[in-house]
């Protein structure tokens, strides 16, 4: 938070932060276009996973063992989102990830960060001011869920949204909207080489 503060104080009003995966999230576009053009009045901007608690083993129990049975009752319906393709208001964001840190400091699960995200915007001082993106809006291509075929082999039948699809070297949603983010692409081996190719 303090040092966004700085940032903010050195550069003037910032628009937006993200907090993106720096290891697996490849830019298609500036992401501030799709900020600009989609986030009204909202103040957090999150990416669909596509799939929902309940129907989704990894992130089903790294939620119960991280914030125990009562958490995970609460939101085991809720569609899961991404932890690594957040962006925003730099005061609401700096706030949100200062109470991810704090949930994260208090769970004996190490540092589950998508877990205390999604149990934040469960609640409604949160989930009043987000935008909760879906896959098809072509924010961010969550490819570890809905193309990851070791992860669709339990779950392929649960996937709320059509799948993502390459096309020749671009990634886009069923019909056919380049996503401004694709994360988790190196999970895909087709994907990953094509893409490297593309941005290295």
């Amino acid at each position: 938070h303090q040092a966004i503060e700085q940032l903010n104080e050195e550069f003037g009003d910032l628009r937006y932060i993200m907090a993106i995966d720096p290891k697996d999230v490849i830019f298609q576009y500036n992401p501030s276009e799709w900020l600009e053009k989609n986030m009204g009045d909202k103040k957090i901007n999150v990416g669909c996973e596509s799939l929902r608690y309940k129907d989704e083993e990894w992130g089903r129990e790294n939620l119960a063992h991280s914030f125990g049975e009562y958490v995970y009752e609460r939101c085991k319906d809720n569609l899961i989102f991404n932890c690594g393709t957040v962006a925003g208001d730099w005061k609401t964001m700096s706030e949100l990830f200062l109470n991810v840190y704090l949930l994260c400091v208090g769970s004996p699960n190490g540092t589950p960060d998508q877990a205390a995200l999604n149990t934040l915007l469960s609640f409604d001082v949160y989930k009043n001011v987000t935008r909760f993106t879906m896959s098809e809006e072509g924010w961010a291509c969550q490819a570890g869920t809905t193309i990851d075929e070791k992860v669709l082999r339990v779950s392929r039948d649960k996937l709320i949204e059509p799948q993502p699809y390459l096309d020749g070297d671009v990634v886009k949603t069923s019909k056919g909207t380049p996503f401004a983010l694709v994360h988790q692409y190196d999970r895909i081996p087709e994907w990953k080489s094509i893409l490297e190719e593309k941005y290295k």
